[in-house]
């Protein structure tokens, strides 16, 4: 089984030394035996562990209740983007404001689960719409 980070493909022996490399318990070799492939099998899980590995740190954790802004084309599956991009919903720049409502994990290929207001064919608004989106398209409203 193999695992692609930025294009730099590795397979379970890299993961697997990298893993007994950084767990430190009795029971190591367990361990390390159980995290390889449920790893190697997400591409995701295998990017951030060598990013970790590598001295990186992992994106801050948005806490749930957190308003974000976002683009409206980065919303998901049944979200009406032409209405919303249409309505006083988007801002100049066409972000939306989004709330986090979970933080899904780092595997995830939608970081978070958020709401937002969506206006459906007929024009009826609809707040508390879920999506979900990757850390990377969200920037949180700073408060002051």
């Amino acid at each position: 089984m193999r695992g692609i980070i930025n294009k730099v493909d590795f397979d379970q022996t890299e993961v697997h030394a990298i893993l007994t490399e950084v767990i430190e318990h009795k029971n190591k070799k367990e361990i390390v035996k159980l995290l390889t492939p449920l790893i190697c099998e997400n591409s995701r899980a295998c990017n951030y562990l060598l990013k970790v590995f590598l001295n990186q740190k992992l994106p801050d954790v948005l806490p749930v209740g957190t308003l974000c802004k976002m683009s409206v084309n980065s919303l998901g599956y049944g979200s009406n983007i032409a209405k919303i991009s249409a309505s006083p919903l988007v801002d100049n720049d066409n972000n939306i404001v989004v709330k986090i409502v979970e933080f899904k994990g780092y595997h995830t290929y939608g970081h978070y689960q958020v709401s937002y207001s969506n206006i459906d064919d007929n024009d009826i608004l609809h707040t508390g719409a879920l999506t979900h989106v990757d850390t990377d398209v969200l920037t949180p409203i700073e408060e002051f």
